[in-house]
């Protein structure tokens, strides 16, 4: 007999199954109670405990309930949607909280090593059923030590009746009532033969509530029988109870007797118990809270409260926590359940996600997701070592701050570093790991603002796709440091969200002021890129007032002329911290600015062996010191001489640059700060790079669309009817023109990724997001509009945008990974032989005795024939030559070799560069991209140049090794190689004026 009669029935309503599940809840915890304070749990019999009792009674509901679920909608998908949203989202927040909360504050172990312990992280294993019970130092005392949270052993074996339940759904057990019993039978008879604690004398809890999840799910299928003829039923099943019980077989006797007693008690609608839910389910909360909650109360109040103290004190907190869970996350999920009428492949996730976000009641789902995901990369890094930076400036400068109090302020190493680098660090007692977690709640401020400002922006899809590319660990990988990136990050993202506020919102508040004024602050005294364009603003604010006061035009309740006020006060008191510091700077040391530091940046900037990047890309170190000891300013490297003698050095390196190489030099320090460096791509991923580009095609084809449709009458703008107001492209001409702005003061001051990314990508993220809305718009708007939101069909057919959207997708894609792809085939860095500064020979090899070619053939003198498409040319170094470089004390080295190459086809590959000592050992540095150097197969002589720094300065005889990737064939010849010391900090030096920088310098 087919089950489709029964199965087509409406979920029950008006029942009892509410106030069981919350009864059988409340009996788990009072049950637990007696065992975590040393007592013996009271039993059901000598069966199970009366915790033990519940749990049963948990899983016949379960099986009935499930078993319902399928028999009304049976398609797996949906199916497993609605299981995955019942369990694991209460589930994944008590396990996070329990462990990172919890766990955090009452562990007896030092905080640091709590959160950096590995069974910390095992703990979250729970969430992948692989339940871990034991948090490192926490709840150790207790009565009961062995465990945090006892009662998730159960989560995994409900889960896996929900898999097998599906499986067999799908499979089609459950489409004939006859066929399903008779598998339910067949397992109940295997299970009480070989696994019923009757017979073997011990209890297999995983197969036995496996067996009650059956019976419920039996019962479901058996229910137009029982439920007519109940008495009838429940005589006979309580015969065979009697029957066993009298016989000894209490379990059996049990797994006969209670499943039918309960869902029989649960399906009646008794006036009392069927409103226990009206408030909620707590059950479920009440399930996973209750045993943690229990062991911190146990661990502070007992025995001192007493049992019944500590009993009625863990009900009321469980029950608290248990309706909180149902109101904020589980009831909140299940708002995702698909219904029936959606077809499998066709849910309309997108409406539905939307709706569910704007009735969440707090922020949302995915800015959730962002900020667990940073928490998660902080916490694995709380103990990693401290950079260069805070090591030698910042930790010290907080240290002398708590040493001298606001003395400190009057010593010249306050403004060596802006005044939150150690104003930081100083209110956290200079603990790094305190430090680091003060850091974790600057990342959820970066995350909520960044989010509030994309909805204000572009809506939740702009909101979704901002907290994506935020998710990439580029930005969060600053935040586990005590650099000063966090708090600039948090006040960029601050502001940016007060601006959206009063330029989007239209906000006259002072709360909106005093947001923007307040982050403005955090942003200047954290990294004053802002000292010039805040004061900039508000004067073009200032301008914009007194033009409409002399023209007497009264000031719109709309539009741009109520906003001009807020935004000047806004901006005018941010300023007013960081001008009081320049006036003390001035007025004390005679330096009329935040801090020093613009000259090194603008000195290494602009350094043609470094080509304006971070020296170590291309193997070398920093000369800056050197330098400016060499211009009789020694002292800090942070000094206002050694400031001022680096500006000085970098105004006659951009001199001494032509018009033709100073465009060359920026065109590629531009292409770097856009696409990030490969050095720093090698280092960090390839990520880095695709991300940047998806930013950049996605905020360029949004113009290049947006120029177009303007241009047109009847253009894709018009056309599309894309919802988007003037004040949210104003506000996103705003973005764009700070990205600019942000790019230009970039260019002249030197690159690495760590400018590149916190200092662009808090307005490219915005940006991008906005951008993907924009385009995306036409497709978004037709197919919610025909409740088919994923229908891209569809929508290109009612629109008469139509394939550009579409288009403009495929574009992107394109464009990230076809650029990433291309620029990864043909972009080598490598030192340029034209533009090293000036140099002098310290070693000098032109005797061709002294080379050892491998897989070639002799030409002629210096002339080789490659036999092997990887040919190896090996340049003899011996001892003397050794310890003439020793001697030398040599600072930056570099090796150049003259050769040249003429290959089959004019194509070569690249020449790697390593040292060989004599005993075949190969040394090369950990960063590579600088040893591999690009060829020029044309038959001329070229310069092939690289760094001879650190495993490529011969500390011992052996070999210059280069290996050639030229095909079978290629004719190589070389004219000597030398080894280079770069002068070009001598050199600077003397073009370094030595007049005092000021007289009221202090130092």
């Amino acid at each position: 007999m087919s089950t489709a009669q029964s199965s087509a029935q409406a979920p029950h309503t008006g029942n009892n199954f509410d106030a069981i599940r919350i009864f059988a809840a409340c009996m788990v915890l009072i049950s637990h109670q007696y065992a975590l304070t040393g007592q013996t749990e009271p039993s059901f019999f000598g069966i199970h405990s009366v915790g033990g009792l519940a749990v049963t009674i948990f899983f016949v509901i379960s099986g009935y309930l499930v078993a319902a679920s399928w028999q009304r909608d049976p398609n797996i998908w949906r199916f497993a949607l609605r299981r995955f949203l019942r369990i694991w989202p209460a589930l994944t927040f008590c396990i996070v909280t329990t462990a990172y909360v919890l766990g955090a504050w009452v562990t007896e172990l030092p905080l640091t090593e709590y959160l950096t312990h590995r069974a910390t992280a095992n703990y979250l294993y729970g969430v992948w059923m692989k339940v871990h019970f034991v948090l490192p130092g926490v709840f150790e005392n207790n009565p009961y030590p062995l465990s945090v949270n006892g009662s998730l052993w159960t989560i995994p074996i409900e889960v896996r009746c929900y898999v097998f339940l599906g499986l067999a759904g799908l499979i089609g057990l459950l489409k004939y009532r006859l066929v399903f019993l008779s598998c339910v039978a067949l397992l109940i008879s295997w299970f009480l033969i070989r696994s019923n604690a009757d017979l073997i004398g011990t209890v297999n809890y995983g197969k036995e509530l496996s067996a009650f999840f059956l019976a419920g799910a039996a019962l479901q299928a058996l229910e137009p029988y029982w439920s007519r003829r109940p008495a009838l039923w429940a005589a006979a099943i309580g015969a065979i109870f009697a029957f066993t019980w009298a016989m000894g077989w209490r379990h059996s006797a049990l797994l006969v007797g209670l499943p039918l007693l309960i869902i029989y008690a649960a399906t009646r609608s008794t006036p009392f118990l069927r409103r226990a839910g009206r408030w909620g389910d707590p059950s479920y909360g009440i399930y996973l809270f209750a045993f943690p909650v229990q062991q911190a109360v146990i661990q502070h109040m007992w025995p001192d409260f007493g049992f019944a103290g500590t009993l009625t004190l863990v009900l009321l907190a469980t029950v608290a926590l248990a309706y909180m869970s149902w109101h904020m996350i589980e009831k909140q999920a299940l708002k995702f359940k698909p219904s029936r009428q959606q077809s499998a492949f066709h849910i309309s996730l997108l409406r539905r996600a939307q709706t569910g976000l704007r009735e969440l009641p707090w922020a949302g789902l995915w800015p959730l997701v962002a900020c667990i995901v940073g928490l998660r990369f902080c916490l694995k890094r709380l103990d990693a070592p401290v950079l260069v930076d805070p090591a030698y400036s910042y930790l010290p400068a907080a240290r002398a701050l708590l040493n001298q109090g606001w003395t400190f302020l009057l010593q010249p190493e306050s403004y060596r570093v802006t005044p939150l680098a150690y104003l930081w660090p100083a209110l956290w007692g200079v603990d790094t790991t305190w430090i680091r977690i003060a850091n974790m709640g600057l990342w959820i401020g970066c995350v909520w603002f960044l989010w509030r400002t994309c909805l204000l922006l572009g809506g939740y899809r702009a909101g979704v796709v901002a907290m994506l590319l935020l998710l990439s660990p580029e930005l969060v990988r600053y935040f586990p440091t005590e650099m000063t990136e966090p708090l600039y990050l948090f006040g960029v993202f601050g502001w940016m969200h007060a601006a959206a506020r009063i330029m989007l919102g239209k906000e006259r508040s002072m709360s909106a002021v005093a947001q923007g004024a307040c982050m403005l602050t955090i942003t200047l005294l954290a990294r004053p890129v802002f000292q010039f364009i805040a004061p900039a603003a508000l004067l073009g604010c200032l301008c914009c007032l007194a033009y409409w006061a002399l023209s007497k035009k009264v000031i719109s309740a709309t539009g741009w002329k109520h906003r001009i006020p807020t935004v000047a006060m806004s901006l005018g008191f941010g300023l007013v911290i960081p001008l009081a510091l320049i006036i003390k700077n001035g007025v004390v040391f005679g330096l009329w600015g935040l801090g020093t530091g613009s000259g090194i940046g603008l000195y290494l900037g602009t350094h043609p062996l470094f080509q304006g990047a971070e020296p170590g890309f291309l193997g070398f170190d920093f000369d800056v010191n050197l330098m400016a000891a060499l211009a009789n300013q020694a002292g800090h490297s942070h000094s206002l001489a050694a400031d001022w003698a680096t500006r000085q050095a970098a105004i006659w390196q951009l001199q001494s640059m032509s018009i033709a190489d100073s465009m060359a030099f920026f065109a590629r320090k531009l292409w770097w700060w856009l696409a990030h460096h490969p050095a720093q791509i090698e280092a960090f991923g390839s990520s880095l790079r695709k991300l940047r580009f998806f930013e950049l095609a996605t905020v360029g084809l949004s113009i290049v669309w947006l120029v177009y449709g303007g241009l047109r009458k009847t253009g894709s703008i018009r056309s599309a009817r894309i919802a988007i107001a003037p004040a949210q492209w104003s506000f996103a001409a705003f973005l764009l023109a700070m990205f600019l702005i942000m790019l230009a003061q970039l260019l002249p001051i030197l690159h690495n990724s760590r400018y590149s990314s916190t200092l662009l990508d808090p307005w490219l993220i915005p940006l991008a997001a906005f951008g993907v809305t924009f385009l995306l718009q036409p497709i978004f708007q037709t197919g919610l509009s025909q409740n088919r939101p994923w229908s891209i069909g569809s929508a290109l057919r009612r629109t008469a945008f139509r394939a550009p959207p579409l288009v403009a997708f495929v574009i992107i894609l394109i464009l990230t990974f076809g650029g990433y792809n291309l620029a990864r085939k043909r972009e080598h860095i490598a030192i340029d032989p034209m533009h090293m500064g000036q140099t002098i020979a310290r070693l000098e090899i032109s005797d061709s005795n002294r080379i050892k070619p491998n897989g070639m053939d002799v030409q002629g003198d210096r002339a080789w024939i490659t036999t092997r498409s990887s040919a190896t040319l090996n340049i003899v170094i011996d001892q003397r030559d050794v310890d003439l470089l020793a001697q030398a004390n040599l600072f930056n080295a570099l090796w150049e070799t003259e050769m040249a190459v003429r290959a089959p086809g004019r194509r070569c590959g690249i020449a790697e560069t390593a040292y060989q000592t004599t005993d075949t050992r190969i040394l090369q540095p950990a960063e590579r991209l600088s040893l591999l150097l690009p060829m020029v197969a044309d038959g001329e002589f070229h310069k092939l140049v690289t760094h001879a720094n650190r495993e490529l300065r011969p500390h011992e005889s052996g070999s210059l090794r280069l290996v050639l990737n030229c095909p079978i064939g290629t004719l190589v010849e070389w004219r000597g190689t030398r080894l280079l010391e770069s002068r070009h900090a001598w050199d600077a030096a003397a073009h370094v004026s030595h007049q005092p920088l000021t007289p009221v310098s202090k130092e």
